[in-house]
């Protein structure tokens, strides 16, 4: 499965493996930075179920049925986290 959003994508391979890539300015692919290159691949994410891309982030669903989300969380708290920023890296949420 491929999910495109804006300016990255990711793709969902079989046995769960998520790989993200393409401009990194939010954290949207979870490389740990937000370095804003295009060319950006996450390190692999692994037991995931399904994934959904956003403009400026990502979430993914694991296998034990936990919710992890990177990139931009906007001034509504979009991540249900305490505070609002970029989450460069996979954050349960």
């Amino acid at each position: 499965a491929l999910e495109v959003g804006i300016y990255h994508a990711c793709a969902l391979v079989p046995g769960g493996t998520l790989r993200c890539f393409g401009q990194n300015g939010q954290g949207q692919v979870g490389s740990g930075n937000t370095a804003a290159i295009e060319a950006v691949v996450t390190p692999a994410i692994t037991d995931v179920l399904q994934v959904s891309v956003g403009a400026n982030h990502t979430c993914a669903v694991k296998r034990d049925k936990t919710l992890w989300c990177w990139g931009q969380s906007s001034n509504y708290h979009a991540f249900g986290l305490p505070s609002t920023g970029n989450y460069p890296t996979p954050t349960q949420v």
